[in-house]
């Protein structure tokens, strides 16, 4: 390795933690605002599973209920750090499903 690529390599491991801290507390941020708002009016919430119709009529409430404090969670371990990589591993399936429950509501128009 010359001089060159040692002082580079360095660069990238100075800044690696802090933009993967940055990254962390943001989307901790984004998760807990999400789940905030939707545990101060939990009708609202539930509404809003409802309209998504993907998820049965009888567990609707449970999961408009549910899914504001595990979205809560999911963002105050991300802030601790506490289980960053397994946090991160259910924050990425809960992404996924938002990403799936919202194109399966585009693809039929609702």
């Amino acid at each position: 390795m010359t001089v060159a690529e040692d002082e580079t390599a360095g660069v990238g491991s100075r800044v690696q933690p802090w933009a993967s801290l940055l990254v962390r507390l943001a989307l901790a941020a984004v998760l807990i605002a999400a789940g905030v708002l939707k545990v101060v009016d939990p009708p609202q919430a539930v509404q809003a599973v409802a309209a998504y119709e993907i998820v049965p009529a009888a567990l609707t409430p449970v999961v408009g209920f549910a899914l504001p404090w595990l979205e809560i969670a999911l963002g105050l371990l991300l802030v601790v750090g506490l289980a960053t990589r397994v946090t991160a591993a259910m924050t990425a399936v809960l992404m996924v499903v938002f990403i799936i429950g919202v194109g399966s509501a585009w693809a039929r128009g609702l």
